[in-house]
């Protein structure tokens, strides 16, 4: 009997180790896309990589809000302002501008559950993948699908393990050398897929590729994390806007210039706890239940969460933590395990805290349930 658990332990190690490395070398594979084209991405492009949808739309309206052309009043209701212009060049502020516009106005989340799932979000997502920092949905559903294969084998291997502490140490097998093996090699291989199985489970919520995630990264290292908002003086001494302090006080249009993009920069990576107006950001963090179809019947989603959900199951924006009005059951994309995630825990968030903020649930035009191998952020 000590023989059948010895070979019941030798096969489950081997399609084990098999397992593990199969992920490994496909997961790495799907990953590793080469960037294309100019290496500089806007601030929508940014809080897409570091976000998703959600932080792409807040950011739009805390960039809308601070040039006076909507307006947040208490309870996240947002319209425009009298005599400000209604258009823009950006597909996603003239979404959120379109949405704003609107009889009386729109809430934050249903800006948020309208543009996460509209023509511009989508054109904004296509354009990253075309660039190669992003990977198109259904990527990820051969690694997941062998990533589901490896928590069974991880359950059997701990399963042999423990009937064969169990039967020798009910005298049923003698304690010798094949019993001796056999907990050693299905203890051994559970530990292994175990370890493999997290790493993965973390990085495979993500759809950043290795290109996305070091245009991320890079955009962090020019501008790093600033504890607490982003705003007045601060915002001319931000190197990464381009500009020197001094042209704050020389070059009053560049000075502005660089306190914008400084501000936007803020937000897009590390999320509404960096915009300069906290009121502001408290009211566009709001979450609210969002009712879809006839009625307010059927489904229903926490329009603070919706981001556009992914055919590849899981949740696309990971839950972001953080304090009021933050993106909890919004996927981050820039940090988890390497591929993508962003860090900062979310719009309220702290900083780069390099771990992953990934899972939860996102809402587009569906509710739904995203971060690669390692990546989030805060929406």
């Amino acid at each position: 009997m000590e023989l059948v658990l010895f070979l019941a332990a030798t096969v489950v190690a081997v399609l084990l180790g098999s397992a593990v490395s199969t992920l490994n070398r496909v997961h790495g594979r799907i990953r590793s896309v080469t960037a294309l084209g100019r290496p500089d991405i806007d601030h929508y492009e940014l809080a897409y990589l570091a976000g998703g949808p959600r932080r792409v739309i807040n950011t739009a309206i805390a960039l809308l809000s601070a040039q006076d052309r909507i307006r947040v009043s208490r309870g996240g209701r947002i319209t425009t302002v009298a005599g400000a212009p209604t258009s823009s060049r950006d597909a996603v502020e003239q979404a959120v501008l379109d949405q704003a516009s609107s009889p009386g106005g729109r809430t934050a989340g249903e800006i948020r559950h309208e543009v996460a799932g509209g023509v511009a979000m989508t054109g904004l997502k296509h354009r990253l993948i075309g660039r190669g920092l992003l990977l198109p949905d259904g990527s990820l559903t051969e690694p997941r699908r062998i990533h589901a294969r490896l928590r069974g084998l991880t359950l059997l291997a701990f399963g042999v393990e423990v009937l064969s502490l169990v039967m020798a140490a009910t005298g049923l097998v003698p304690w010798n050398v094949p019993t001796l093996l056999a907990v050693l090699f299905a203890g051994g291989s559970g530990v292994r897929g175990l370890l493999a199985y997290r790493r993965h489970a973390r990085s495979l919520r993500g759809l950043l590729t290795r290109g996305g995630l070091d245009a991320l990264q890079a955009a962090r290292k020019r501008q790093p994390y600033s504890a607490g908002s982003v705003s007045g003086p601060d915002l001319y001494a931000l190197s990464s806007a381009g500009y020197e302090p001094g042209m704050a006080v020389h070059h009053p249009i560049a000075a502005e210039s660089a306190a914008y993009a400084a501000m936007a920069g803020a937000v897009a990576l590390y999320g509404l706890g960096q915009f300069g107006d906290q009121a502001v950001a408290a009211e566009i963090g709001r979450e609210e239940i969002v009712h879809h179809g006839a009625g307010g019947a059927g489904a229903t989603c926490a329009a603070g969460a919706c981001g556009g959900g992914t055919p590849d199951g899981g949740s696309a924006f990971g839950s972001d933590g953080g304090g009021s009005g933050s993106d909890s059951g919004s996927a981050s994309w820039g940090d988890s395990g390497g591929w993508g995630c962003g860090a900062g825990g979310g719009d309220f968030g702290g900083g780069d805290s390099g771990g992953s903020s990934c899972g939860g649930s996102s809402c587009g035009s569906s509710c739904g349930s995203s971060c690669g191998g390692g990546g989030c952020g805060g929406g």
